[in-house]
């Protein structure tokens, strides 16, 4: 038996095969290093493609926000109203204000897909007869002398409505409607008369009478642009 040789051949062959894991050492060290920077390098990417996919998320989310607005804005049909009045007091731009801001709000819970655009005329001359119209009448004093004022020189026509403002406290407001004390023959071509209260002090308040008006307003003007 050649044990003693066969002992020799593979303490050699360990020798070997130490002396080669020596060699190769520094190259799996090497390679190991450039592995861990590569696993880096792989979770710098990963994060900046999870970042970019958010981003194109947000934008296009962003996008279909925007898309559907434009879709909603082109959807709308503006309706253009004439506000008319002669007579101008420290408060009458206030009180316009105030009305238009309460018809587009009145509007919008009414139909969203309407849209109200005021612009004022102060001249008979100005009023374009196709175009829904809101006379402004303040009555402070008398009624009827205030109206006449209101609308001298004005053809009224059914696409007008005299809206009455009644400077007065809610429990002094008239029981009768303005409509039926108004008797002259001049304001029968008006397509309506409305009233509504306010106070120099607090503008046009909430009251049954300014709800009601608001809400029939709306129903005048559409009617008007149909």
């Amino acid at each position: 038996m050649n044990t003693e040789k066969d002992k020799e051949r593979l303490r050699d062959k360990v020798n070997e095969q130490n002396v080669e894991i020596q060699r190769l050492r520094p190259e799996i060290k090497k390679k190991t290093s450039e592995l861990l920077a590569l696993s880096e390098e792989m979770e710098i990417i990963k994060k900046e493609c999870d970042e970019k996919k958010s981003e194109n998320i947000m934008l296009a989310n962003q996008y279909e926000a925007k898309n559907n607005e434009l879709i909603q804005i082109m959807s709308k049909k503006t309706i253009q109203v004439q506000l008319y009045g002669q007579r101008s007091m420290g408060w009458t731009s206030e009180i316009e204000k105030e009305l238009i801001d309460s018809l587009k709000t009145e509007m919008k819970s009414v139909d969203d897909k309407l849209e109200l655009s005021f612009f004022k005329v102060s001249r008979p001359s100005d009023v374009l007869p196709d175009i829904p119209l809101l006379l402004i009448c303040v009555t402070i004093s008398r009624l009827g002398t205030d109206v006449i004022n209101a609308t001298q020189g004005l053809a009224l026509a059914p696409n007008m409505a005299l809206t009455i403002f009644h400077h007065k406290d809610e429990h002094a407001l008239p029981n009768q409607a303005s409509e039926r004390i108004l008797m002259a023959k001049e304001l029968r071509g008006a397509g309506g008369i409305f009233d509504m209260a306010f106070k120099s002090d607090m503008g046009i308040y909430s009251c049954d009478m300014n709800i009601n008006t608001i809400s029939s307003l709306i129903t005048f003007i559409r009617r008007q642009a149909t």
